[in-house]
């Protein structure tokens, strides 16, 4: 499954580069860049779209509980449209933040209810510390 969550990948970046191109979603340096010419910006689109079918296709296959699905699942991809829309528009550090309290704080209140995952079929990996008492 890595070889072919690599292809996609690769492919999806390379044709996601194309489509920032044309529609000028582009990154130019400043001051604060690490770069030091123009870039496409926003690729990190495909890797959420890989991450979220990945679960679903894990989901369906029954490595994944409903629960451990609805856990993973939204956080990561708010988080991650976040990004995106930040990649598009730039949105400011107080803004970001924001909103980033906002579904650490949902994501801990969901986690509230979780003492493990269930990642690989019925094998339990317990989240210690990580869940609140219960």
């Amino acid at each position: 499954m890595g070889i072919i969550l690599f292809l996609l990948s690769s492919a999806g970046v390379y044709f996601y580069r194309d489509y920032a191109i044309r529609y000028q979603l582009l990154d130019i340096p400043n001051e604060r860049s690490m770069h030091q010419t123009t870039i496409p910006r926003g690729a990190g689109i495909v890797f959420v779209l890989l991450w979220s079918f990945s679960l679903l296709f894990l989901k369906l296959q029954h490595y994944l509980s409903l629960q451990d699905l609805l856990l993973l699942l939204p956080a990561g991809c708010l988080v991650s449209i976040l990004g995106f829309v930040d990649d598009r528009d730039s949105l400011s550090a107080v803004k970001r933040l924001i909103i980033q309290c906002v579904v650490a704080g949902l994501f801990i209140a969901i986690l509230g209810h979780c003492s493990a995952l269930r990642l690989w079929g019925d094998t339990p990996v317990y989240l210690g510390l990580l869940a609140p008492a219960m």
